[in-house]
Order: C-alpha cells, then structure tokens, then sequence
C-alpha cells in the first residue's frame, strides 16, 4: 500500500510484515515509528520523513531513543566496560538532539507525538508485565528461544561473519531482543493506544515468524507491524539472514547503501 500524504510532502510504502493477512495500516490510529542507534540508515532526512508522516496519518505516535539495550550487544562484541555505557548514552544524547531538531521544526504536537526513552520504558508497569511474559515464553518456547539466539547471533558476528564471538555474547546479546520483544507483542497495552502499527524499515525472520502464529508469544490483536519504505527509493532485495534486519540493530549493522 502506497501512502501518499501532500500535507507531509512524503510517499511512503507500507506492507504488512504478513503480506498475506489482509492487514492495513489504515486501521491502527498510533504510530511507533522504531528507530535505532549506530545505525546510518536514520539520516536526518528519514529521520524528517518518518516523524512528519507520522504527524499527519497518525492521532499519535511514539518514537523510541533507547541507549541502554544496546551496552548488551556492544558488550557481547567487546567486552564489557565503562566506556560501553558511555558511549550508548552520547549516541543516544546525539539520536534526541537530531530528533527534537526536526520536531521543532515542524512544530509537532507534543502531546500527541512523543519521544519515549528507555527510562520511561522501563518505569512502565505494564511494559514490565509483558516482559515478564515474553521472558517465560523464551525459557518454555525452544522454537523462540533458537529464533531470538540465531538473531543475536547475526547482532554479534564479526563484520567478516566469523561468528568467532560464541555463545556466551549470544546470549548476553539476546537480552537486548528479549527488551524490545514487548513493544513487538503488546504496545497497544504499554502505551495507551488502542490499536498500534510497529513501523520498521525491514523484515526479520523474527518478525515474520512471531506475527505469522509460530510461537507460543503472540501478539495482541490490536498490535500490528508494517515495512514503511520511501517509495521513491529503490531498495536491493534483503537477505533474510541479514543482520540489518533486527529492529534497533547497533553499530557494525549498517545500511550498505549511503545515508540520504
């Protein structure tokens, strides 16, 4: 489904992650629009796109800046220390800086359209209900436990693809999916919205599975995902083992294309 909004001066694709179910975006009236850090494919410019889309489609929105998550897979990559942490926070001051930039510039309705961090994720008792729940489905669920490890193995590989770093940063580095898994199965109920659209650039294997039914954690009914793609943009066909592909994905997963 192409969306086409004059006001916002954006075309957007958007597909359901399930491009058969019949889903259509045109449903969900809130907006999380999934960012990350160390990430080049958020130029400032799809960054702009993205939150003045989202300004006009949607009655609200959330974008996330979250710094934390990510010490675990740069950890699982380098060891851990201080300066992991530090530097997470600086991305992260620099990822809000970028975006109330642009959210001044457009004069974006606050109380509408908020940035939510990971600090307040976190004080979220509903959010910390459903992660409790993603959490036992891990430990109880062997087909989303493998998937979840096979993609934090991708988040951890060496740029040469190695795999040298083992299991042990696998699973240090699967906690930082496990974080996110909650605002994939249930954001409707941590954010307050009635019906939620989870907007990604790509479509991991994790994704497709857990919205196509193949795990014991299902998400809400009210809770949906689409592949947003500027459609003046083309775009390679992606690899399903891509590690591009993780919502949030840090540092060496980058776009191979140039930052508009």
């Amino acid at each position: 489904m192409v969306f086409e909004n004059a006001a916002a001066g954006v075309r957007l694709r958007a597909t359901p992650i399930v491009r058969d179910s019949g889903d259509t975006i045109g449903r969900y009236d809130h907006a999380f629009i999934a960012v990350s850090l160390f990430n080049s494919y958020y130029s400032t410019r799809r960054l702009e796109t993205l939150i003045r889309w989202a300004n006009h489609a949607f009655a609200s929105s959330h974008l996330p800046i979250f710094d934390l998550p990510h010490a675990y897979t740069l950890s699982a990559q380098r060891g851990s220390s201080d300066g992991v942490v530090r530097r997470v926070l600086e991305e992260g001051r620099k990822l809000r800086n970028r975006v109330a930039k642009i959210r001044a510039g457009h004069a974006i309705d606050g109380r509408r359209h908020k940035i939510l961090s990971w600090t307040d994720l976190v004080a979220n008792r509903d959010y910390m209900t459903v992660r409790t729940d993603v959490e036992r489905a891990y430990l109880e669920d062997r087909r989303l436990r493998d998937a979840c490890l096979d993609m934090a193995g991708t988040l951890v590989a060496t740029p040469a693809g190695d795999g040298s770093h083992g299991e042990s940063a696998r699973r240090l580095a699967v906690r930082y999916l496990l974080d996110e898994l909650p605002l994939l199965v249930d954001s409707p109920r941590i954010l307050g919205a009635p019906a939620s659209a989870f907007l990604y650039h790509r479509a991991p294997a994790l994704m497709t599975d857990l919205f196509g039914g193949r795990f014991t954690l299902k998400p809400s009914e009210f809770q949906g995902y689409f592949v947003v793609e500027d459609d003046r943009e083309a775009r390679p066909a992606a690899r399903p083992d891509d590690p591009e592909h993780a919502p949030f994905a840090p540092e060496h997963a980058r776009m191979t294309e140039d930052a508009i």
